[in-house]
């Protein structure tokens, strides 16, 4: 029976501990968390949202609801900083960039090839480029290289003779 005492006696007192920790606990928990709200409601100074004044970062990608990036923001070293607004699929459909010292707006059809762009020509001019749904140039607005005088030029379809 002394064995059955002690195992007893055992069991209460681990009992009594399980129930002080479960006290001290239930009074911490919530007291730790008024704090670090108050410490996040102190620097707040728009309906109670903190706003950093400043955010440092490399790229950031906002995705709609099922996760899938929707607009890209940042900076590649081979195109310079760069905003992509994509499509439901993930594709990209607008292009901002600014390589060199440049400034391009492209518009993309599905497969990824530019279907309109508006950019700085190498001679410093405005540039307007519009292609057909296989990439080829179609019409040029601006003065772009080769060209003394800024101008217009449209391009003829060329047929494909599909008996070759």
């Amino acid at each position: 029976m002394n064995q059955i005492e002690q195992r007893l006696a055992a069991l209460e007192a681990s009992r009594t501990r399980f129930r002080w920790v479960c006290l001290l606990s239930l009074t911490l928990f919530p007291l730790v968390g008024l704090m670090a709200g108050a410490g996040l409601q102190k620097g707040a100074g728009n309906g109670g949202e903190a706003v950093s004044s400043r955010l440092v970062t490399r790229s950031m990608v906002v995705v709609d609801d099922q996760n899938r990036p929707r607009i890209d923001l940042g900076y590649d070293e081979g195109i310079g900083p760069h905003v992509f607004l994509r499509d439901e699929r993930g594709l990209p459909m607008l292009a901002l960039t600014a390589p060199r010292a440049s400034g391009i707006v492209t518009i993309l059809d599905t497969q990824g090839r530019s279907v309109a762009m508006l950019s700085r020509s190498g001679s410093g001019d405005g540039l307007v480029k519009l292609s057909d749904s296989s990439g080829r140039t179609i019409a040029r607005i601006g003065r772009w290289a080769g060209q003394a005088e800024p101008g217009i030029e449209f391009y003829p379809r060329v047929e494909v003779d599909s008996e070759q």
